[in-house]
């Protein structure tokens, strides 16, 4: 075929419409996952991970510790007895104490077993007045306390309680292996999830 143009030249034909059928014709394979969207699967299952680990780790020292009312709705006062009230419950270690009173009637006073029997407030003991005491039972074995005001001691205002043992979870187990390659960037990377 012969194209004349206005040099009165012979030109070839242009063959444009040959690379548009060959770019048609290509059979092209779908991108790659973008680095940013592997990475992002690669995020939620590590923070999943984390948050369950954290909630296995932590919750059960959680939900073990009680907070003790001595003397229930009554507090901490005179005519109650203690000592039916503290065969009720069971203490441990991470519970709590919390005394409730008027503070211009009472105290709380830490003291040794035999001060306890005697009703003896000793030189180093611990004591609490605020009227809303918490005492933290931080260690397993007896513990006694008493009012030491006047002969509230005497008059039956005071309770001993056995903390036992807290049911203290150790470090929580590694986490078993996953199989080769499960989890891999490469696999996240080349794997479609459609």
């Amino acid at each position: 075929m012969r194209i004349v143009g206005d040099d009165h030249t012979q030109k070839e034909p242009t063959r444009s419409y040959e690379v548009a059928v060959v770019e048609r014709n290509t059979i092209k394979a779908p991108p790659p996952d973008p680095p940013s969207m592997a990475a992002s699967k690669q995020m939620t299952l590590a923070t999943v991970a984390a948050a369950v680990a954290a909630v296995v780790v932590f919750l059960p020292a959680l939900a073990s510790a009680t907070d003790h009312v001595v003397g229930d709705s009554a507090g901490w006062t005179l005519g109650f007895d203690y000592a039916a009230w503290a065969q009720t419950k069971q203490f441990t270690v991470g519970d709590t104490l919390v005394f409730e009173y008027s503070t211009s009637s009472h105290d709380v006073v830490e003291v040794s077993g035999p001060d306890f029997k005697a009703c003896n407030k000793a030189a180093t003991t611990s004591v609490w007045s605020s009227g809303h005491d918490r005492v933290v039972l931080d260690k397993p074995g007896r513990r006694w306390f008493v009012c030491s005001v006047g002969s509230h001691c005497q008059d039956g205002m005071k309770i001993a309680v056995t903390v036992l043992p807290g049911t203290t979870m150790g470090p929580a187990p590694a986490p078993e292996p996953t199989p080769a390659g499960l989890y891999s960037r490469r696999s996240l990377s080349t794997t479609r999830w459609w």
